[in-house]
């Protein structure tokens, strides 16, 4: 793991994730507890250096809780751009357990909305080296 290890606490991952707009239930440390039961594992991922991000409180560039077996929203950012998914992209290279076959991500992020104008952050996962990959969930129900 990089960048500051008081996030990798519970609590501190929590607060991290329940402060930004886009983080998920998913990236909690309780879902990964809930998920323990069937016998799932998860690992924290924390890139870049922390900066301040609110009354006092470091944020690192990009985290994930990552699930072994487990499909999960995230990474959560605190901006998307090429520093912060290079940074989590080598933090993922470098910080995981074990032996990994492959890693999916499912950030929150609108294609062509805001934070994804014109492509321009799926051209920067590309430049990262991350692939698109078919959906997890139908875009639309009935």
């Amino acid at each position: 793991m990089t960048g500051t290890t008081s996030l990798v606490e519970p609590a501190a991952w929590d607060a991290f994730v329940e402060a930004n707009e886009l983080g998920s239930y998913l990236q909690r440390a309780a879902w990964a507890r809930v998920k323990a039961v069937n016998g799932w594992s998860s690992a924290r991922v924390v890139a870049g250096a922390p900066r301040r991000s609110g009354p006092g409180s470091p944020a690192p560039a990009a985290t994930a809780a990552l699930g072994v077996r487990v499909r999960a929203r995230g990474p959560v950012a605190s901006t998307w751009n090429a520093e912060s998914v290079d940074g989590f992209t080598a933090a993922l290279r470098s910080g995981l357990p074990g032996r990994v076959s492959h890693v999916r991500i499912d950030p929150e992020v609108e294609r062509d909305g805001p934070l994804d104008p014109a492509g321009s952050l799926r051209a920067i996962l590309a430049g990262a080296g991350w692939r698109p990959a078919p959906p997890i969930q139908p875009p639309s129900t009935a």
